[in-house]
């Protein structure tokens, strides 16, 4: 390389770590109490921030709040960060009551000039929430409850560990109506769990990532024009936030307990957590969250990253509802599963709803979804019983093509897939003893079954379903031997030598029997 060339390369470099000072140095000016990944803030262009005020805009929903907002009111009053950085946008949806009288009062006696009340016909906090997003004017976005209050330092200790590449998130307390105060409820054990240490935020703070509460946002959502699905009757929070994680590079940092900076959330008889069981909430609505995840599902250029992950376990959770309802409801499963085919959707997890439903279990050496004309057929077996079942198979990548669109013939009746990762062949006795001896480990030893069906074609499949039954001496063996065995395809002998291998294999299996 010529002299020239270096120069040029060496001044090159100088002006990139200038540019990395620039950068770091202005993020040092923030005066942050903790340290943070320099790298990441790199991917940031900040420039754009610079239109909002500093501070924190609070945004309250309020339906019919005119009995609860009150108390919201006196925590935001009560604050020890100064008037002049945060706003209070309350957005009252809904026929018109007497919340906004209550709020001008409060205004006028208590001097909250920093409260601006929109009002909307419709009565549905997503609408709400977008109007307010779409006034709000401060550098950070906190949502909170007309019926939620918070500690007093909240905003000031929220606002002194904020920084634009982070989510800032406090612990979460649940209140009765009697004022009993829970500071064990499951979504704040998860919050604890992870004080004063590295975390992973999708898998160690899964359920507090997806909820409106005890959060503070940068303006990132604004600048991306992320807003609240208004077709959602619940759940817009979980396809909100999941779309917000997973699109923007986001650090996440939770408040140290010392700070004692708390959320209040009050848990009324109409909290979505304590929805009467119906068809419309626990199946229509959870599909209507599903598929708008499916659609997040689409957009991720990789399934093998955190991001794709935490969107299947959102879909996961939201298909609980669905099988507690069948749990109740147990004569409507057509109904429910006509209904989720109706939404055609790329992922939904029959595994979770099927669960222990599987009396039966199924070996069938190629299984969808590997293109294979016995996987097919055993396909259709399933198919035709109807009935919920287990399914051993082997990992065929390398003899077969994948088509994931063949799991819609039968994946509505699969509990559980056991994937054998043994060497697919169809001509010796190794694979076999691979494929039994790997079947009997990931077999559930703790699993009841009161039937083993196998399918040969290949006879591997046969053999593990033997052992199987040699170990469960009262199940029902049912074996289908309709496919040449002994001839393949073109009539001839199917031939394959013992050599001192197999031979040694074939002696170890029958010694185990």
């Amino acid at each position: 390389m010529d002299k020239l060339k270096i120069v040029n390369l060496q001044q090159e470099n100088i002006k990139r770590q200038q540019q990395n000072k620039e950068i770091l140095d202005y993020l040092s000016s923030l005066k942050k109490e903790y340290k943070r990944d320099d790298n990441s803030i790199l991917r940031k262009n900040f420039s754009n921030y610079e239109k909002y005020k500093k501070g924190i805009t609070v945004i309250v929903p309020s339906y019919q709040g005119q009995n609860v907002i009150i108390n919201c009111l006196k925590s935001l009053e009560n604050q020890t960060m100064d008037k002049d950085l945060f706003d209070i946008i309350i957005v009252l949806n809904g026929e018109s009551s007497l919340t906004l009288e209550v709020i001008n009062q409060f205004k006028e006696n208590h001097e909250m000039n920093n409260i601006y009340v929109y009002e909307s016909s419709i009565a549905n906090a997503s609408i709400a929430r977008n109007i307010a997003l779409d006034n709000a004017n401060r550098e950070f976005i906190l949502f909170l409850d007309d019926d939620d209050y918070l500690s007093e330092n909240y905003l000031e200790k929220m606002y002194q560990y904020a920084d634009y590449d982070t989510v800032v998130i406090s612990q979460i307390v649940d209140v009765d109506q009697n004022n009993n105060k829970n500071y064990d409820n499951p979504i704040n054990n998860q919050i604890k769990s992870v004080l004063e240490k590295e975390i992973n935020a999708f898998s160690d703070l899964n359920m507090v990532l997806t909820i409106n509460a005890c959060k503070l946002i940068p303006p990132t959502i604004k600048l991306n024009n992320l807003r609240y699905n208004e077709a959602l009757k619940n759940g817009e929070d979980i396809v909100f936030f999941t779309e917000f994680f997973v699109k923007n590079y986001m650090n996440v940092y939770v408040i140290p307990a010392r700070e004692q900076v708390y959320y209040y959330r009050l848990i009324r008889d109409n909290s979505v957590s304590r929805k009467q069981m119906s068809f419309e909430f626990n199946v229509n609505d959870r599909l209507r969250v599903i598929k708008l995840l499916n659609d997040l599902l689409r957009e991720m250029k990789s399934y093998q990253n955190e991001e794709f992950d935490f969107i299947i376990s959102k879909i996961n959770a939201q298909s609980s509802f669905v099988k507690s309802y069948l749990e109740i409801n147990s004569n409507e499963r057509k109904k429910v599963f006509d209904t989720i085919r109706e939404k055609q959707l790329s992922y939904f997890p029959y595994h979770i709803i099927n669960r222990g439903q599987a009396n039966k279990l199924i070996i069938s050496y190629c299984f969808p979804p590997y293109i294979d004309t016995s996987a097919n057929v055993m396909a259709k077996r399933i198919r035709n019983s109807g009935e919920v079942v287990d399914v051993v198979y082997n990992e065929m990548d390398r003899v077969r093509v994948k088509d994931d669109n063949t799991n819609i013939l039968v994946e509505d009746l699969i509990e559980e897939r056991i994937e054998i990762s043994s060497y697919s062949s169809f001509s010796s006795w190794k694979p076999i003893n691979d494929f039994c001896e790997e079947g009997l480990r990931k077999i559930s030893s703790e699993k009841q079954y009161n039937e083993v069906y196998s399918r040969a074609l290949w006879p591997g499949s046969h053999f593990l379903a033997y052992l199987f039954k040699r170990l469960h001496p009262n199940i029902k063996w049912i074996a289908e031997f309709s496919d040449p065995i002994l001839y393949d395809i073109h009539g001839k002998e199917r031939y394959a030598s013992i050599d001192s291998k197999n031979a040694e294999c074939a002696k170890n299996n029958k010694e185990k029997i």
